[in-house]
């Protein structure tokens, strides 16, 4: 279970992630948007209205780290919602190279059996996959994140995850 830690502010008592964000990120309202681990490496979008925030590897110790404006073309969102199952997939380029953060979830029957909830991370260079994570802790995307105003990813990346 995740640490939280409260401040009070007057008689509002607010919770804060346990991961230590900069004044900067707490100043322009940011917020974990989606996060997990692999074992020793971990995944973490930082999200504000004006920009996203990529990092990839050991927890405290990004070996990448990306800044976008939320509003380029080297960010865009995708939600494909089907009967039983829906897709989510956030995408941040760098050059040719594309990290996708995906979200397949299926319930293909009432009773719940057989259903898949799987978050984790690809990454491709042009539309050749190099490598998938699954994430083993954490929790994803954050369903307290609105993505829906990213610019629209024309392609179900979460499919490619199957």
């Amino acid at each position: 279970m995740t640490k939280v830690h409260f401040a009070l502010m007057g008689l509002l008592a607010v919770a804060l992630p346990a991961i230590p964000l900069t004044a900067q990120h707490i100043g322009t309202k940011a917020k974990i948007a989606f996060s997990c681990s692999f074992g020793k490496k971990h995944v973490r979008v930082i999200a504000s209205s004006l920009s996203l925030s990529y990092e990839f590897g050991p927890a405290g110790k990004p070996e990448l780290k990306l800044i976008r404006d939320t509003d380029s073309e080297y960010v865009a969102y995708n939600y494909t919602l089907f009967s039983n199952a829906e897709h989510r997939s956030l995408r941040v380029t760098n050059g040719d190279y594309h990290y996708i953060l995906f979200r397949r979830f299926s319930a293909p029957n009432y009773q719940g059996r057989y259903a898949e909830d799987v978050d984790g991370l690809m990454v491709l260079k042009d539309n050749t996959l190099l490598a998938k994570h699954q994430c083993k802790s954490g929790s994803g995307f954050d369903y307290g994140y609105d993505f829906e105003w990213l610019k629209k990813d024309s392609r179900d990346w979460a499919a490619l995850a199957e």
